[in-house]
């Protein structure tokens, strides 16, 4: 494995084709799928390989760092797209803002500088994820002209045409502090800081709230997560709860730009990886913050390893139903992997 290689939850994704493959739902001309912070690309090709099959699928894999899109460009050729379907990888900065297409890869260049494709200065800065997609929505569109589609189809398209349908991220989740202390030699050696830790970056400006702490609903959650140390939290130093709180911010940093992707793209299914249960609670809670309102009915669930196995013992205490955290349904059994999200009127999932 090459030390630009971060591999996404194989699991996760399989289960996530399955909902998708369901023949209750219908389904559009092209199925629309992004894939941010992708790295080789073994996500956007494993759920291209499940999903061309029954439908032709248009998939798009962004990443900031031009090496492992490089790889990811030479697994595709080793897995090319199915008949009528399309698979690409684009070197992009999935933090950039309209006003500053390139800030986030500018803010890490420094502590990134050991990695072989930092960047160094905004000259150098890979382009904004919206200038990306839109020369890929525009490809797309010839594309369209080509086939050789009826005009029913073609239409359908059409509608909606700079929408996607899914969202699926396996982030940097990983806090300078974890990564500090908690990290293997083998993870410090064979992936790189890049794809691991955030970079630094004025994620309030996202428009979402990453800190869960400093709400009654996010004391709640965290105090009940699992393998959450014991003690009593008002027990704990005021700046040792202040520290977490940072902490848990710097490792948050890239959902509410993810969650800003799916409102401006249209997405109706996102899943997000997440590096444990304390996490994905945030995380859920950031998604009930900024889709609650613009989806008529928005569904949530966190995943564990397995989402499609039958739910086991947590700890020696019986789970049922695919086991509860606190205001959300946990599915499957292992370690939380992930939080998954739909609109349950968009149609792709019932």
């Amino acid at each position: 494995m090459a030390p630009i290689v971060r591999l996404g939850d194989p699991s996760t994704t399989t289960h996530l084709a399955t909902l998708l493959n369901s023949p209750q739902a219908p389904r559009p001309s092209r199925l629309k799928i992004l894939d941010l912070c992708t790295g080789t690309g073994c996500i956007t090709l494993l759920i291209s390989h499940l999903l061309s099959r029954h439908c032709p699928v248009h998939v798009l894999g962004l990443d900031i760092s031009p090496t492992a899109i490089s790889l990811a460009k030479e697994n595709l050729a080793l897995y090319p797209a199915g008949p009528g379907s399309k698979v690409d990888f684009r070197v992009a900065d999935v933090l950039a803002s309209p006003a500053s297409p390139s800030a986030a890869a500018v803010s890490d260049s420094a502590r990134n500088s050991a990695d072989s494709d930092a960047v160094s200065n905004r000259d150098d800065a890979p382009p904004g994820w919206r200038a990306v997609l839109r020369d890929f929505e525009a490809e797309s569109e010839e594309d369209i002209e080509a086939v050789g589609w009826t005009a029913a189809d073609r239409d359908r398209s059409r509608t909606g045409k700079d929408s996607w349908h899914v969202l699926v991220s396996n982030p940097p989740y990983v806090s300078p502090r974890q990564y500090r202390l908690t990290t293997t030699k083998s993870v410090r050696g064979f992936e790189p800081r890049l794809a691991l830790v955030p970079p630094e970056h004025d994620f309030h400006s996202q428009g979402i709230t990453t800190d869960c702490a400093n709400t009654e609903m996010g004391k709640a959650e965290i105090g009940m997560a699992a393998n959450q140390s014991a003690g009593d939290p008002e027990s704990v130093d005021e700046k040792e709860q202040d520290e977490k709180a940072e902490d848990e911010r710097a490792a948050d940093g890239f959902y509410p730009a993810l969650l800003n992707v799916a409102i401006e793209k249209g997405v109706k299914v996102l899943l997000f990886e997440v590096g444990d249960a304390a996490q994905a609670l945030r995380v859920v809670r950031m998604v009930k913050e900024a889709l609650g309102e613009k989806w008529d009915g928005l569904g949530v669930e966190v995943w564990r390893d397995e989402p499609g196995a039958d739910p086991e013992d947590v700890d020696g205490e019986a789970v049922s139903g695919g086991g509860e955290l606190p205001g959300v349904f946990v599915r499957g059994r292992g370690n939380v992997r992930a939080v998954f999200a739909w609109n349950a009127t968009g149609d792709l999932i019932q």
